[in-house]
């Protein structure tokens, strides 16, 4: 069955023109007013280079469907639309033309929203900070200027722009402006020739308009695709998008928010397209970026109401007591026979998506001549027992659920409250929090999750040991510095990118933490091993790493500390990098992971107190 890497060129940069557009509108919890939807599906081309891609009509005829169940004010323009009604084509032309008419007839305002989605081709010039998606009509021709460095399109008003399309969003007085791209992000091809390209990821969300959020279909160099196994023939987006509005990314409160949906797509289509055995076996990889730039709640798209009458099947949030068996645990957790490396659970109460990490043997530390190295000489460890371990940081939400209160410094009511100014941070990590805190978090959330019933004898909630989460982050081969390799200067995870590792190309230093899961995973689907947040590990500290099996060191008074954070410089952020702390420590750089371990192997969570907080202005090296 014939694989198509679907939307083949790229969308990438995102609007620089869009500069500030006064104070950001804040959106509340409750029904935000009307909802608006645009959609445009481009499934053939004019132009010889473009090659027809078969199911984005029925991705968006799916999509428009659901939606317009849920009682949205909708326009779609598509190939076939456009055979009974020429206003209906998708050229460049009448995408703007028909976006324009529609907001305008409307009389849109503030509370209002409108999702965006578009699936087709996409293009990114070398050289251009602005990005295009390919309509009915577009000429991707390019001139190279510059000696070859710049390509300029032939014919821009075949192309349309995001950067414009953003702006006529923007400029509508509509709210939340919530944009789907369905495109590959590989750069134009020329003379048979594929390049790398800068893609939107090197931009800052101060270039998008306030109340904006963008959600790419995969990252940057990737592909997107589509294939007869995604519901007899979608495209793996889409097709978890529409998903997502049924009900599979409901919040707790069995909504439908653009947090919940955007969070569940970007988990789920890599899941789907390891699945799909064709694309397995070729080595496809897609993972859905987001962008954005929301302020407040997360906008609502399908009420809880409006939800259960289009989908009273959808699954609910809260998960019925004994879905794990009490009476046999190990179908379910932990057994290597059913469970495969990178499988994803969340079987709980706050939905906490949990990685299952197999048992097996590893070489833990670096070698001495790896730059940066110290206190980390290499030792063989043996881990006999799988477990789990979190996909991403805690989040502040997930804090606040258990422990009734967000300490965080980058938070809405922080000290740091000014430089997260115009972000939602709910998805951002908790920090500002201490050894003792984090294990009190895992005590309560243990004792929750047991009286529920989904957590069987002989399981606990609790901080990974260190040799658990080297593992982890290595996915147990990774000899390099770093899981994605030797080199890392900002762009793979959230640090000091202006002091680069293994490269003197200097990245971004956002100078705060931001979104779990903002940066592309490692081999096992696990985000932010490296950066954004140091993470507290269960062992005490030792000058000398434990190795052998299930080692957990646990004499000394400070505590270890892996993964660097948001303000450290590259060499910090090592696979094998270790940092120490006293436990009642409390700093903006410190966070922490959950781990599911069998009790027998996850040690003793002793309480040591120590009470103490870094200062604002602290900096790690």
């Amino acid at each position: 069955m014939r694989q198509f890497p679907r939307r083949r060129l790229l969308l990438a940069g995102l609007i620089p023109a869009a500069a500030l557009f006064g104070l950001p509108v804040l959106v509340k919890a409750q029904d935000p007013g009307r909802r608006l939807a645009f959609f445009v599906a481009v499934p053939e081309y004019n132009h010889a280079a473009l090659d027809p891609l078969p199911y984005t009509e029925r991705d968006v005829e799916a999509s428009s469907a659901l939606l317009k169940q849920a009682e949205y004010d909708l326009v779609v323009l598509s190939g076939a639309r456009g055979k009974k009604d020429a206003k209906l084509r998708p050229t460049a032309a009448n995408i703007r033309d028909r976006l324009k008419e529609f907001l305008e007839s409307r009389e849109v305002t503030r509370r209002d929203l409108i999702i965006v989605g578009l699936t087709g081709h996409g293009l990114q010039p070398r050289g251009s900070s602005d990005s295009f998606f390919c309509p009915l009509d577009a000429n991707p021709s390019m001139t190279l200027e510059d000696e070859g460095r710049v390509q300029v399109p032939q014919a821009p008003k075949t192309l349309l722009s995001i950067a414009q399309l953003l702006q006529t969003l923007e400029d509508s007085g509509i709210g939340p402006k919530l944009v789907l791209v369905d495109a590959c992000r590989t750069e134009p091809k020329s003379k048979g020739t594929r390049r790398s390209a800068g893609g939107i990821d090197r931009l800052t969300l101060a270039e998008l308009p306030p109340q904006t959020a963008v959600l790419l279909s995969c990252s940057r160099g990737e592909y997107s695709y589509e294939n007869e196994a995604f519901g007899g023939g979608h495209g793996a987006f889409f097709h978890t998008v529409l998903d997502g509005l049924k009900g599979a990314g409901a919040d707790l409160k069995n909504r439908v928010t653009w947090d919940s949906l955007q969070g569940f797509v970007r988990e789920e289509v890599p899941a789907r397209i390891e699945a799909v055995p064709q694309l397995k076996n070729d080595g496809a990889q897609q993972h859905p970026n987001l962008k954005s730039n929301l302020e407040g709640q997360p906008p609502v798209l399908i009420p809880a109401s409006v939800l259960a009458k289009i989908s009273p099947n959808a699954g609910k949030v809260d998960i019925p007591k004994n879905t794990i068996p009490k009476e046999s645990p190990a179908s379910v957790i932990g057994t290597v026979k059913r469970t495969q490396e990178g499988q994803v659970r969340d079987d709980n109460a706050l939905k906490l998506k949990l990685v299952w990490c197999p048992p097996d043997s590893f070489r833990m530390g670096s070698p001495k001549n790896e730059t940066g190295h110290r206190e980390e000489d290499q030792v063989d460890v043996t881990l006999s027992s799988g477990f789990w371990l979190g996909k991403f940081e805690v989040t502040q939400s997930q804090y606040e659920k258990i422990m009734g209160k967000n300490p965080s410094y980058f938070c809405a009511t922080g000290e740091g409250k000014s430089r997260v100014s115009g972000q939602q941070t709910a998805e951002f990590p908790v920090e500002q929090v201490s050894y003792d805190d984090a294990l009190e978090f895992c005590k309560k959330f243990t004792e929750a999750e047991r009286k529920a019933g989904r957590l069987p004898t002989g399981w606990q909630y609790t901080l990974p040991t260190e040799a658990q989460w080297e593992y982890a982050c290595r996915t147990k081969e990774s000899v390099t510095p770093f899981s994605f390799g030797t080199s890392l200067n900002g762009t793979e995870a959230n640090c000091d990118g202006t002091n680069p590792y293994g490269t003197t190309n200097k990245g971004d230093y956002l100078k705060r933490t931001t979104t779990v899961g903002s940066y592309p995973a490692n081999k096992w689907g696990l985000h932010d091993m490296h950066g954004n947040v140091w993470e507290w590990c269960l062992d005490a500290y030792e000058a000398k790493l434990p190795g052998k099996t299930d080692p957990v060191a646990k004499t000394g008074s400070l505590r270890v500390l892996r993964g660097g954070g948001w303000n450290s410089v590259a060499v910090r952020c090592r696979s094998a990098a270790r940092y120490l702390n006293s436990p009642g420590l409390r700093n903006y750089i410190l966070g922490f992971r959950l781990a599911l371990s069998p009790v027998q192997s996850a040690g003793e969570q002793e309480q040591s107190s120590g009470a103490g907080s870094g200062g604002p202005d602290v900096r790690e090296a």
